[in-house]
């Protein structure tokens, strides 16, 4: 990013961190973070597909970051997901979701 916009790393790496109050580094595994988040509701990949699409290589790595963001593993995220959505159907659809 630093070449791209003709700055040092370092320098660039202050100007963020002036402006945003955290570094380049936490700031990209956040967007990573919840472009994950958002894939796990979206999707039925793997977790270690997700990892890796956002960016993540290393599949522990990925559930300690998970984790300590959002208090829950990516796959407890997903199926507490999938718990509210289901009792927030109406009840007439409770039938064809305990058919399935």
């Amino acid at each position: 990013m630093a070449d791209y916009v003709g700055l040092t790393p370092g320098y660039l790496g202050k100007l963020f961190k002036a402006q945003y109050q955290q570094s380049v580094n936490d700031y990209l595994k956040d967007v990573r973070l919840e472009l994950a988040k958002r894939m796990l509701l979206e999707s039925t990949e793997s977790v270690q597909a997700i990892n890796e699409k956002v960016g993540v290589h290393n599949t522990t790595y990925f559930f300690t970051l998970f984790r300590k963001k959002y208090g829950m593993s990516p796959a407890q995220y997903r199926n507490d997901a999938i718990l509210h959505s289901n009792q927030e159907a109406e009840p007439g659809e409770w039938q064809a979701i305990l058919i399935k």
